[in-house]
């Protein structure tokens, strides 16, 4: 797991991390370099690359057995939000291209088909009932909440702004002062992370999302500001998180926002259409599934149903903006569905947290309710 856009993971993650964790599912929670706990300087600097190497970094680490031998690491899920959620959709692809394969079995277990556990639940052999081929990767997982696919919206939503040429070229010319700053080694040029719109910043804001910001951001691991260098705006339009959408082939849940003015849903679900992951999208949830790369007789609407590609995408919807996403996400009635698809895909056969109870995700020490977490900039 790791945080958003400028983001880092004591906002709000360790809620996430805790109920996962009570469900049965070991958790690794992680900076980017140069945020949090993790080192690296100058900090506040974004670059997608280094936070896809981040994440390769993570899962590596605890697919080598860095979490104990109680852990198995050959069952990986990521989760991401925002900005991260589009690095963990990249980063199950990628292993997907790399081919990065465990061998299964032909009864469809994994070769060393001996079970572990994990805090008293067994953690099955079996991926699920599907037919299995005969490799899988050790992505099993995706859970991508407002996931960041690409600049297109986000730079039409600036164009649409008043006074929108001047705001482009001022951030242009702070950009590029930055970009020369950090060459020659000299202290950056930042720019506001999150601002309303009008202001000169790196993400716009609607009136709603922008009151749930806080004015003075709490006293945050590294010395956190709602700051990033801004040269990330240079290459921000480089990163592209949709051109690896076709690559995919891992069980992935999206939650998008029906309010949500950064990362809408309309966007996503046009994005996925347009990468021909997408049937159709017709109500609170839908079924993506990779497509067949051709139609025919037995598959006319063009969908994979052969054992070697057994990875879709489920869509849930929500009347939330960007940051109530997050915000809100903990509370059962929204968590609990991603508990249920990750031990889905994850071969967590739950057997209840401290007395043989079934775990409901959402719920704090003793049954207490978790209600919100804190907002993703603040």
């Amino acid at each position: 797991m790791a945080h958003g856009l400028g983001s880092q993971k004591d906002m709000g993650l360790h809620a996430y991390a805790e109920q996962y964790a009570r469900s049965g599912i070991a958790v690794l929670v992680f900076d980017y370099r140069g945020y949090g706990g993790s080192e690296g300087f100058p900090r506040h600097v974004i670059n997608f690359e280094r936070h896809l190497e981040d994440w390769h970094a993570a899962v590596h680490w605890v697919h080598g057995g860095g979490l104990g031998p109680a852990v198995d690491g050959e069952r990986v899920a990521l989760w991401g939000v925002s900005y991260s959620g589009g690095h963990s959709l990249v980063t199950a692809a990628k292993f997907s291209r790399e081919k990065n394969k465990l061998s299964i079995g032909k009864n469809g277990c994994l070769n060393d088909s001996s079970s572990s556990s994990y805090q008293g639940h067994t953690l099955s052999p079996l991926l699920d009932s599907s037919p299995l081929s005969p490799t899988v990767s050790i992505i099993r997982a995706v859970v991508a909440t407002a996931p960041y696919l690409g600049p297109g919206h986000v730079i039409s939503r600036v164009l649409h702004q008043p006074g929108a040429l001047v705001m482009l070229l001022r951030a242009l010319a702070v950009a590029i002062n930055d970009q020369i700053r950090s060459f020659f080694g000299l202290p950056r040029a930042y720019i506001k992370l999150a601002g309303a719109r009008g202001e000169l910043a790196v993400l716009h804001m609607s009136d709603d999302e922008i009151r749930l910001v806080p004015k003075a951001p709490q006293n945050r691991q590294g010395g956190w500001r709602n700051v990033a260098a801004a040269s990330f705006i240079l290459r921000a339009v480089f990163y592209r998180p949709s051109t690896w959408l076709p690559y995919l082939d891992t069980p992935t849940l999206v939650i998008a926002g029906s309010e949500d003015t950064i990362t809408p849903a309309a966007g996503i679900v046009d994005t996925l259409r347009k990468a021909g992951l997408m049937k159709g999208h017709g109500g609170e949830t839908d079924d993506v599934k990779t497509r067949e790369g051709a139609r025919g007789m037995g598959n006319p609407d063009g969908l994979r149903r052969d054992n070697r590609k057994f990875g879709w995408i489920q869509m849930l919807t929500r009347k939330m903006n960007h940051l109530d996403l997050h915000r809100l996400g903990s509370q059962a009635v929204h968590h609990q569905p991603v508990i249920q698809f990750l031990h889905t895909h994850l071969g967590v056969l739950a057997k209840g947290c401290g007395g043989g109870e079934e775990n409901r995700g959402g719920l704090g020490k003793r049954g207490e309710k978790t209600e919100t977490v804190e907002t993703q900039f603040g």
